[in-house]
């Protein structure tokens, strides 16, 4: 079973860019445009991973990140922002596992994510 990532970026062009990489690397990758819509699908759908952006409307990613993890602590938050140095420490504050500054080169995502896989399952290690 594929592991689920939710894409959280008000950029329509940038969701769709990580979106058909993921897939194309094996990942069931699910779209929001901003926090609270993150929120709602969370709480359907339960991705493992979570790329979220902190500016945008309706919810910054910073509420987004604490209102998802209190519900579903497991979930691994990357926060992908081009305010790193500024407000990235609240996106960690509120529980992202770390910060990706944009412009990222997509790989960078695909390797912080099987990052987190193998601290999650050492024993998957040889």
């Amino acid at each position: 079973m594929a592991l689920r990532v939710l894409v959280v970026d008000d950029d329509a062009d940038l969701r769709k860019i990580m979106r058909e990489f993921l897939e194309r690397n094996g990942y069931e990758v699910y779209e929001a445009q901003n926090g609270a819509e993150a929120v709602e699908i969370c709480e359907k759908l339960k991705p493992q991973f979570v790329l979220m952006d902190i500016a945008m409307p309706e919810m910054d990613g910073i509420e987004a990140t604490s209102r998802i993890l209190q519900k579903a602590p497991d979930t691994v938050v990357i926060g992908i922002t081009v305010y790193a140095k500024e407000k990235g420490s609240l996106l960690v504050h509120a529980g992202a596992k770390t910060i990706l500054e944009k412009p990222l080169f997509i790989k960078e995502i695909v390797q912080t994510i099987e990052k987190f896989i193998q601290e999650k399952s050492p024993e998957t290690e040889q």
